[in-house]
C-alpha cells in the first residue's frame, strides 16, 4: 500500500531538505490559519488590518472577525497548496 505513496520532494539529492521546509510551511500556515477564526487573534491582529494600505478594505467590508475570517480561510488555502503540491506537482501549476 505504501509503495505506490510518492512525494514530490523525494530525492537524495541537495533538494531533500525542502521537504521538511514545506511541512513546516504547512503546519505555519495551518495554526495561524486556525488562530484567525478565534476572538483573540481577531481582535489582536484588527489594528493591523485597519491600518494597512492593503487590506484595510476588509475591515470596512467585513468587520473585525470577518476581515480575520477571510485571512485565515487564505492561510488555510495556502496550507492546501502546500499539501497538494507535495503529492502531485501538476495540481498547483508546478513544472514536473
Amino acid at each position: 500500500m505504501f509503495s505506490s505513496f510518492s512525494i514530490a520532494e523525494s530525492t537524495d539529492g541537495s533538494r531533500g531538505s525542502l521537504a521538511l521546509l514545506r511541512w513546516a510551511l504547512v503546519v505555519i500556515f495551518l495554526w495561524f490559519g486556525g488562530m484567525k477564526f478565534t476572538g483573540y487573534e481577531a481582535n489582536g491582529i484588527a489594528p493591523f488590518i485597519a491600518n494597512s494600505p492593503i487590506m484595510s478594505w476588509l475591515h470596512v467590508l467585513f468587520g473585525v472577525q470577518g476581515a480575520s475570517y477571510v485571512i485565515g480561510v487564505l492561510e488555510l488555502a495556502t496550507a492546501i497548496a502546500l499539501i497538494a503540491g507535495a503529492f502531485n506537482a501538476i495540481a498547483i501549476g508546478a513544472a514536473a
